[in-house]
């Protein structure tokens, strides 16, 4: 049994998100390949044994790092007003986050790559991204009637996991060409004209 499905303790549970912490740190600065698991352990305040007694590989702790951050579409708490407003909320989140989407981008480019050239990695993220694509269409019908969204729903959730992650690498590239104000019209202009 693979050691991310068991039940865990408590402070089995600290260990991990310790141990998936510091991995995250290493992958943004280093890059996967480039982190090792001693330099894990030692950021974590742990010895390489602890990664060994939770994670069955070093795969495996990268494929919790990136399970442990999701990427959420920045839907508003509260849907109120119409499919205008709701965008302007959601470009308005989109803003607020950028800051951590983009600290984001080096290990969510390097997760991409790791599964595009690791077969088994890309058939074991297929059925989580098939979930959180599902959740995500859940939330966005919670906030949206159908009337109110310029496509069909998976349409429109899978245009959003595509765009936003696309803007925030834009805008750390050149965040005058991807203003606040940009990002603004771009969200606005989802909303179905009257």
């Amino acid at each position: 049994m693979a050691k991310d499905s068991e039940t865990i303790s408590p402070k089995r549970a600290r260990t991990r998100e310790r141990l998936i912490e510091a991995a995250a740190e290493i992958i943004a600065q280093k890059g996967f390949q480039g982190a090792t698991l001693d330099e894990v352990a030692a950021r974590a305040g742990l010895t390489k044994g602890a990664i060994y007694d939770n994670f069955n590989s070093k795969d495996e702790l990268f494929f919790a790092v990136v399970m442990a951050k999701p990427q959420r579409l920045p839907l508003p708490d509260k849907p109120a007003g119409g499919a205008k407003a709701k965008m302007a909320a959601m470009a308005e989140a989109a803003i607020a986050d950028g800051e951590n989407a983009r600290l984001q981008i080096p290990l969510r480019a390097e997760f991409l790559l790791y599964t595009l050239s690791h077969q088994e990695m890309s058939q074991r993220v297929a059925p989580w991204m098939k979930a959180g694509f599902a959740a995500e269409r859940e939330r966005v019908m919670q906030v949206f009637s159908k009337d109110e969204l310029p496509m069909s729903p998976d349409a429109f959730v899978l245009m959003l996991q595509a765009m936003i992650p696309g803007l925030m690498y834009l805008r750390s590239q050149s965040s005058e060409l991807v203003s606040d104000d940009l990002i603004r019209e771009i969200f606005e202009g989802l909303a179905p004209k009257a």
